[in-house]
Formats: C-alpha cells, sequence, structure tokens
C-alpha cells in the first residue's frame, strides 16, 4: 500500500470512529426518551413475555408469566439477567424498562465491537490499516443496520444470542480448541444455548464439523467434539429437566404453541426474510416491498462476487471462514427446520438472525478491498449506515405512530376502562396487557402450558379459572363462531374487542 493510500484509509477509518460514535450515542437515546414513549416499539408484544417473568423472578415468584402460573415459554438465560434491573427499582413497571433498553444497549454496542474483531483478525496480519478499517466499518455496519436494532431492542433475547454467538465464533478464532480453553469454550456454548434454546443445533454442528475435519488427528477430533457438545449439555441441561418434568416436553410452550405443519405459503416469507438477513443494513422504512428486495439481492450479490474473488483466496481455509461457515450453515438448518415446522412465519427474520453476524463482515471486508471508486463507495456506505442509524433510533417519537404499541393504547386502555382490576381477563395476545396488568390468563398457549393442554376445550378452561372477560382481536372464541349467548360484546377500542360472560363465574367480582 502506497503511503498516499495509506493515509487515506487512515482519514476513512477516523470517519468510521466518529459515525460509529455518533450511531451509538443516538440508540442510547432510546433509553432515556420520555415515559410516555418507553412502552413503545422497539418493545414488543412477545417481548413483554420476557420482561414479565424478569419482574416476578425479581420480586421472588419464581419462573412465572404472573406470579402463580409457571412458565417455560421463554428464553430462560434473558430473564435471569434482567431480574436484577426490576430487583433495582422494586419491581416497577415503567421505571424498569430503562434499564431494559440499557441492557440492550450494551449488548448491541458489546456485539458490535466483538463482531468488528472477528473481521480484523480474520484478514491476513499483513496490514494493519486495512484491518482497522475493517474493525470499525463492521462495527458500523453492525450499529447502523435497521434490522439488528428491531431485533435487538425487543424485549427478548435476540440481543444477548448475537453476543454469545459472536463470542463463540472469537473462542474458536482465538484457538480455544486446545486444553484447559476448550472446556472455556464449552462453557461458552452452554450459555449460548441458555440465551436461545435452538442454539443446540449450532453446538451440534459445531461438533459434527469438528468431529469430521480431516486436517485434525483423530483423538484430537474426538477430545474437540466431546468438549463442545456434552458441556454445553451439561450446562443447559437444568433447563431441559425442568421443560421436560414440569411441562412434559423438551420444547418451550411458546414454540409448540406455534407449531404447525408444512404450508407452502411460508417459503415467501422465509425467502424474504433471508434477504433481510443478507443485507440487513437496507431494511428502512422509506425503501419497502418489491424495491427492497431487489435492493437486497443485488447488493448481496455484489458484496458475495467481490469477496469470492478478492477475499476468500487469502483467508479460505481458516479458522475464521470455519466457524463462520459452522454458524452460517447451522442458521440455515434452524430456517428449514421451521419452514417445515414452525407457522409463526413474521418471526423468521428473528430466527435467521445469526446469519447477520456472518453476512455484516463479509460487506465490510468487500467494501474495504473496494478499489474503483473506492472514496464514492466507502463514503456514500458511511453516510448511509450514519443516518440510518441515527434516524432510527432518534425518531421513535416522531414517526406518525409507526412505533406505536396497539397492545398497550388500545387493548389495556379499553380493559382499564370497563373491568374491575381483580377481575381475570382471558386473551391470546397477553404479553403487554400481562405486564402492565395483574390477573391476566395467556390463551393462546405461548406461556400458558396449561392453556396450551386445553386448546381443544378452552372455554371450560377458562370458566374454571374464573375468567369473565375476553379482550382481543374479534376472533373465534368470543367472537363470530363462539357459542350463542356465552360472550356479550362491551367495547371496541381500536382493532380488540372486549366482551364479558354473560353468566359470571363465582369468581367475578361485578
Amino acid at each position: 500500500m502506497t503511503a498516499t493510500r495509506s493515509r487515506h484509509v487512515a482519514r476513512s477509518t477516523t470517519v468510521l470512529v466518529a459515525v460509529f460514535v455518533l450511531a451509538a450515542a443516538a440508540l442510547l437515546s432510546l433509553v432515556v426518551r420520555q415515559r410516555a414513549s418507553l412502552v413503545e416499539l422497539p418493545l414488543t408484544e412477545d417481548g413483554y413475555y420476557t420482561l414479565s417473568v424478569a419482574r416476578h423472578i425479581a420480586l421472588g415468584h419464581a419462573v412465572t408469566i404472573d406470579g402463580q402460573q409457571w412458565t417455560n415459554g421463554i428464553q430462560p438465560l434473558f430473564a435471569f439477567l434482567l431480574a436484577p434491573v426490576y430487583a433495582l427499582t422494586g419491581g416497577d413497571r415503567y421505571a424498569s424498562l430503562r434499564g431494559v433498553l440499557a441492557v440492550h444497549w450494551l449488548l448491541h454496542i458489546a456485539t458490535a465491537l466483538l463482531l468488528g474483531s472477528i473481521a480484523r483478525s480474520g484478514l491476513p496480519p499483513g496490514d494493519r490499516t486495512r484491518r482497522r478499517t475493517a474493525f470499525w466499518l463492521t462495527a458500523l455496519l453492525f450499529v447502523g443496520s435497521r434490522f439488528v436494532l428491531l431485533n435487538a431492542y425487543n424485549g427478548l433475547e435476540t440481543g444477548l444470542a448475537l453476543l454469545l454467538y459472536a463470542a463463540a465464533w472469537r473462542c474458536y478464532q482465538r484457538g480455544w480448541l486446545e486444553g484447559p480453553r476448550l472446556w472455556g469454550f464449552g462453557l461458552v456454548l452452554g450459555v449460548l444455548v441458555l440465551a436461545r434454546i435452538d442454539a443446540a443445533v449450532f453446538v451440534a454442528t459445531l461438533g459434527a464439523a469438528e468431529l469430521l475435519r480431516p486436517a485434525v488427528a483423530l483423538r484430537r477430533r474426538l477430545v474437540r467434539a466431546t468438549a463442545l457438545t456434552l458441556v454445553p449439555l451439561a450446562v443447559s441441561l437444568p433447563w431441559w429437566l425442568y421443560s421436560l418434568f414440569g411441562f412434559g416436553s423438551l420444547m418451550p410452550s411458546s414454540g409448540a404453541a406455534q407449531a404447525g405443519p408444512f404450508a407452502v405459503s411460508r417459503v415467501a416469507p422465509l425467502g424474504q426474510s433471508l434477504l433481510q438477513v443478507a443485507a440487513p443494513y437496507i431494511q428502512v422504512r422509506w425503501l419497502e416491498g418489491p424495491v427492497q428486495m431487489l435492493a437486497q439481492a443485488g447488493v448481496f450479490v455484489a458484496v458475495a462476487w467481490v469477496f469470492a474473488r478478492r477475499v476468500l483466496p487469502r483467508v479460505k481455509g481458516t479458522d475464521t471462514v470455519h466457524a463462520g461457515s459452522v454458524l452460517a450453515l447451522s442458521t440455515l438448518l434452524l430456517g428449514l427446520y421451521y419452514l417445515g415446522f414452525s407457522a409463526a412465519a413474521h418471526f423468521y427474520g428473528r430466527y435467521l438472525a445469526p446469519l447477520v453476524l456472518v453476512t455484516i463482515p463479509m460487506t465490510a471486508v468487500a467494501l474495504v478491498e473496494v478499489r474503483r471508486l473506492r472514496a464514492v463507495v466507502q463514503g456514500a456506505a458511511v453516510v448511509a449506515l450514519g443516518s440510518t442509524a441515527i434516524v432510527s433510533a432518534a425518531s421513535w417519537d416522531v414517526q406518525a405512530g409507526a412505533s406505536r404499541n396497539g397492545y398497550y393504547h388500545e387493548q389495556l386502555r379499553l380493559i382499564e376502562a370497563h373491568v374491575p382490576p381483580a377481575d381475570a381477563v382471558g386473551a391470546f395476545q397477553s404479553g403487554t396487557i400481562g405486564y402492565f396488568r395483574d390477573r391476566v390468563v395467556n390463551l393462546d398457549g405461548k406461556v400458558n402450558g396449561e392453556a396450551f393442554r386445553r386448546r381443544g376445550d378452552l372455554q371450560a378452561y377458562v370458566a374454571g379459572r374464573g375468567v369473565d372477560w375476553f379482550c382481543d382481536w374479534v376472533g373465534p372464541f368470543a367472537g363470530p363462531g363462539s357459542p350463542p349467548g356465552v360472550w356479550l360484546p362491551v367495547a371496541t377500542r381500536g382493532a380488540f374487542v372486549l366482551y364479558r360472560r354473560a353468566v359470571p363465574t363465582s369468581g367475578s367480582t361485578r
């Protein structure tokens, strides 16, 4: 590299650092926004299930969704990680949300920097300036991605899981496959499984890859495969046993409630989700539909072409590429599993999120390798990414309702206006209302194993639970198609309808 070119790259790197800091500061604004906005997106309906469990753990109610109903419908590690936040606020439902968002921010920034380290160390050591640029460009790509933002601050475990996936990749890259560190690597993988149960697919794939790696002696392969599979199993075993003996299944109730046979209609959502994770920095509000999909596909093809021609020949066969390939393969296998067995097609993007840990560093090192129009291409990338991160984070309060939580402003407000606080309310969509209100009974089974087992007889189940109110979207439970004369409509607000039982149960305060 000539002295002039080196100075140019160094200046570009300084700009990257500055934009990264600005983007990180913009994201931190989510923590300090007005109290009225704390309940809104990026926190989500399903995220409030995890937050409810974390709150009840902090209050001494064990792993329950409402202080009484035990559940395995969450990913355990994140709920336990958030419990101290709720303990510090005495379980305050609003003040704790700042702590939740602060934890999300710390995980997000830590993952960005860790992923930058992976990209830097994955390049040949001869060009320190290029490696430094790859570090900061990777970090900026990660914090500048709206797709990552939506999944990293949603109240769920995705951000934590991404950090631990990146940590596992970094362990592999640093040679944690020999001696005592191998068992530490297994411990990291076990913690990852506790963060996201389906990460067991990554663990199994990694163990199989080590067992079949031809360049390593058989004895070493056996030791590695054993440590990388049995240690994670031992670490996560308490949760597997809790689920098996407490709920009769290794699968969380949230997964079982969304299970469904394969349907062709789910192929398109899977394809769209793959495009999202292939180019996660192109998901923006002003570029949607087919145009966005074409842009994502085009950018990914261009990145893959540059990477294959200019980067892969120099890094092929390295531990970095091997571990990244295992991560990509295991995530694609997960995608096929969910395609075949999960009806929750709207969550496919979140399930495939670990792929961004591969596609983002690929994009960064490809941009570093661009020679023609280098300043234009890299400069445009920096401006676009920085703007996306800053605008996405800072505009939640002003996007004309784009961030509005309808479950809070419609469903919860409807219940508060008409239902006595001591009365139980049933709902399929119960994440938000169950967080902000006591005596809410989940009916879709995501966090209520009893309701899932009684899904063919829900009317009798809710009567036995003393539920005299039902509030949700219009559906067969209490709307058209429900038993005549059992439920009477009371009021409507937005997309939600509140019903009361015509003949109250003995538990009613009416």
